[in-house]
């Protein structure tokens, strides 16, 4: 400490060593000060500050703090310009813009909310953007296609992950602009063997997928959405909870007064993976003498409206989350709530700029990747498990099955 003092010097000096030269400035009015006449100073310094000084020694004081403040003024003014365009002065963004740009922006927040309350799911995504790609031109590249600058393409990659392109005047080898986001969010998908029944009620097994926070999952009202591959070929698109008349779903929970044991747990540990189950009914089916049958009435609407038995479940993709459409937040309507913000948000504003984008110098790539949220792996996702040539190195299939057929193509035209 002794040392450190010695080098910075302690808080009462270094107060001092600021105070010394407007000290000095004060000395060196003195002088001037006292050969003034009564009237004088008070012209000088002002009748209200000479009228509340009861003493001159007051007075004095009075002076020398009214001094030290234009001082400071003074020495504030003098890098007015400097600190003005050095600092940074934060402003709320609703007073950064115009009124253009704010009904642009509400124009802009309302398709959004549209795209999100209709694409909760990757497969949901895909399609609903390659729906708007070729309203706007786009196509989907094929082999041997050639391709000019201003063309307009694009790659489905199983539905899962989708990557556009705006092809430049100039070649690739020069670069591309690319900008990418991933379009899975997390979710609670279901087991391949989900149905089952305990105690009267009929129930989904889930694992879920990328990080969630569990507590947050119960008794939320959930949707079903995903596909089917049935025995026979055919693919069911299946979406329960979403419209106005459909039943939701839920993951239950304990009552307050029955959760004491609960609640003394951790966050992490209050609700655990296995109990996230999603209620599905309790009516058993009538006249019914077998076992489950409560079960088996939830299969037997399921056959009814999709056709589906339980070995269908083991070639499914279905996923819980959250129902509803995305809604406005607050009196003033400036936020908006809605599932898989991450990173669909961003998503959105990868693809909506290319839709209207001309023929660019640089070709302009969008990537909507899937499985982001749990490492980006398998075929759907940025990085590929397998060897490649020239060594272990993880690639991006998608953009590598994309991109350089592109070039090869482009490089022939």
């Amino acid at each position: 400490m002794g040392l450190m003092k010695k080098i910075f010097g302690d808080y009462s000096s270094r107060e001092l060593k600021s105070i010394y030269p407007i000290v000095d400035k004060i000395e060196s009015m003195a002088d001037e000060y006292k050969a003034m006449s009564d009237e004088a100073l008070r012209a000088q310094c002002g009748h209200a500050l000479w009228a509340d000084a009861p003493t001159p020694e007051a007075f004095q004081q009075q002076c020398e703090q009214f001094l030290k403040g234009v001082l400071m003024m003074e020495e504030t003014k003098k890098f007015a310009k400097e600190r003005e365009a050095l600092l940074s002065s934060p402003k709320n963004g609703y007073d950064r813009i115009s009124e253009a740009d704010l009904a642009a922006m509400e124009s802009y927040c309302k398709e959004y909310m549209k795209f999100i309350s209709d694409c909760k799911m990757e497969r949901e995504a895909v399609k609903w953007t390659i729906e708007a790609a070729e309203k706007a031109g786009f196509r989907e590249l094929k082999p041997g296609m050639q391709l000019k600058p201003g063309d307009r393409v694009y790659g489905n990659n199983h539905n899962k992950s989708v990557i556009f392109a705006v092809v430049g005047s100039e070649s690739l080898n020069e670069g591309t602009h690319i900008c990418a986001a991933h379009i899975d969010s997390p979710r609670l998908d279901l087991k391949p063997n989900p149905l089952y029944e305990d105690a009267g009620m009929a129930y989904f097994k889930t694992h879920y997928y990328g990080g969630i926070k569990k507590y947050q999952w119960t008794t939320t009202p959930l949707a079903i959405h995903g596909v089917v591959a049935k025995k026979d070929g055919t693919v069911v698109t299946v979406t329960v909870g979403e419209e106005p008349g459909d039943p939701i779903f839920c993951v239950t929970d304990l009552l307050v007064h029955l959760s004491a044991d609960q609640m003394r747990k951790t966050l992490a540990e209050g609700v655990t993976g296995e109990n996230l189950r999603i209620l599905l009914g309790s009516r058993p089916l009538k006249d019914d003498e077998g076992a489950d049958r409560v079960k088996f009435a939830i299969l037997m609407l399921l056959n009814e409206k999709y056709g589906l038995t339980e070995e269908d479940f083991l070639s499914a993709e279905l996923t819980m989350v959250p129902a509803g459409p995305a809604r406005e937040v607050g009196f003033d309507r400036s936020l908006i709530a809605a599932y898989g913000h991450d990173d669909r948000v961003c998503a959105y504003a990868a693809f909506k700029p290319l839709l209207d984008l001309g023929t660019p110098v640089k070709t302009a790539v969008c990537v909507l990747a899937d499985k982001e949220e749990i490492g980006s792996v398998g075929i759907s996702g940025d990085v590929h498990g397998g060897p490649v040539r020239g060594g272990g190195r993880k690639q991006a299939p998608l953009l590598r099955a994309f991109v350089l057929p592109v070039r090869r193509r482009q490089q022939r035209v």
